[in-house]
């Protein structure tokens, strides 16, 4: 009987041992992920947002580089010559003769930039919109430098110029 009551023992401690290593194990995993994370936000805002929405996907059969290129180039590189004598261009013209032009106030482009997504693909000035948003003091800059754009109409062509990222869709 004494042999079973120190039997019965000898696993409760052996239970409560095991039991205290996962507790212990799972605090570190949890302490690592939470470094890991901390130092993604100061590298990398973007991808610690997404790996917080776990937006990535594994892709099976991945098309190789010039076969998107060649899909892109199909859309993009054509230049298309529109019909400008089209009847509904007629009548928008019809019913807007004239576009009066009033210059962008610092209350605008902050409305704009209000309507922008945080963390997607900035520009070429690499700021992201979250940045642009929160530095307030830059929106009276930005609507300044959009009207001198449009009065002087000398746009680079860097402008205009797009990047387009290839990003799998989830099945």
């Amino acid at each position: 009987m004494e042999k079973k009551e120190n039997l019965d023992q000898v696993i409760e401690e052996l239970k409560q041992n095991v039991s205290a290593k996962t507790q212990r194990s799972s605090r570190y995993r949890k302490r690592q992920n939470q470094y890991y994370q901390n130092k993604l936000f100061r590298t990398d805002c973007k991808k610690f947002y997404n790996c917080l929405r776990q937006t990535y996907s594994s892709v099976k059969n991945m098309p190789d580089k010039e076969e998107v290129e060649n899909f892109w180039r199909e859309i993009y590189g054509k230049g298309v010559q529109q019909n400008g004598e089209a009847h509904w261009i007629k009548n928008q013209y019809q019913q807007n003769p004239s576009m009066e032009w009033s210059p962008v106030c610092e209350k605008d482009s902050a409305e704009a930039l209000r309507t922008t997504l945080n963390w997607k693909a900035p520009g070429r000035d690499q700021i992201a919109s979250f940045w642009l948003k929160q530095l307030t003091a830059t929106h009276k800059h930005i609507a300044t430098l959009f009207n001198k754009l449009v009065e002087e109409y000398q746009i680079q062509e860097w402008l205009t110029t797009g990047v387009t990222f290839l990003i799998p869709k989830k099945k």
